[in-house]
């Protein structure tokens, strides 16, 4: 940002503005952030929202005359898997992602410790912050009998319909998420999912796409146990309802539209 030489700069905001990201780590951003500003470093720049929420977040950080464009992400095309068997009073759930306090996994492993259901909880992806990984473990450790807690570390991309098609729903209440690929990803998959309200990923219970959770362990508890207790016929219609969600989402052609609308009106300016 400070040596670029090209004239026209666009910066991508991917949800590093949302309250939930600031949050982590918030001293170093807020210098940075304060140091942007004092330098003019994003006066001249023009910023890349993906959503009206994003757009405002960055109004809210860098003035209301900040010159921004709306343009949402490509989700990866992932075919919809066959529905997994299931049993009223089981569950078989997934996480396919970075392991840090973002994407709350130790709240899900704090809910578990309350779960009456027989709970598998697999967990995916690469340890970004040792010592919360550290935290995590300990409540696994300590977890009753009935809930069992794998962890298969990194995984290769590929590899994500496979994963996904042996799980009955995906989770991940993350603090934030400016888009959310691997939740893309889950409803693509016809997995229905668990995630919290800071998503662009709403209404999940109206499309019997999943369900929208509060960050509270109360909250995150009853969702595992509604999904648990269904039983195959009950649980296929949410496998649909996942589906179905993730067609009235997507809509490539726009997205097309939205970003040379993007790079084309910035190379007037």
């Amino acid at each position: 940002m400070f040596f670029c030489k090209a004239v026209k700069k666009i910066i991508s905001v991917r949800g590093m503005l949302h309250p939930g990201a600031l949050g982590q780590k918030a001293l170093k951003k807020k210098m940075l952030l304060t140091a942007l500003k004092a330098f003019d470093v994003v006066k001249k720049c023009f910023f890349h929202a993906t959503d009206e929420t994003e757009k405002y977040y960055i109004k809210k950080e860098f003035g209301a005359n900040s010159n921004i464009f709306i343009a949402g992400n490509f989700a990866k095309s992932i075919t919809a898997q066959v529905p997994l068997a299931k049993d009223a009073g089981t569950l078989i759930m997934g996480t396919v992602a970075l392991i840090s306090p973002m994407k709350n996994h130790l709240l899900v492993l704090e809910a578990l410790k309350e779960c009456r259901e027989s709970v598998t909880y697999n967990i995916y992806g690469p340890v970004k912050d040792a010592a919360y990984w550290q935290t995590c473990e300990a409540v696994i450790a300590a977890l009753p009998k009935n809930i069992q807690v794998n962890y298969y570390g990194e995984v290769a991309p590929a590899m994500v319909p496979e994963i996904l098609a042996q799980q009955h729903v995906y989770i991940m209440p993350s603090k934030s998420e400016n888009f959310g690929h691997a939740i893309a990803e889950a409803f693509a998959a016809a997995r229905p999912v668990i995630t919290s309200h800071t998503t662009p990923w709403n209404n999940l219970e109206r499309y019997k796409a999943g369900i929208n959770v509060d960050l509270t362990i109360d909250s995150i508890l009853k969702a595992i146990a509604f999904f648990a207790q269904l039983n195959q016929v009950e649980y296929e219609s949410f496998v649909k309802g996942a589906k179905q969600y993730s067609a009235a989402k997507s809509n490539i052609l726009q997205t097309v539209a939205e970003y040379s609308n993007m790079f084309f009106e910035t190379n007037k300016k």
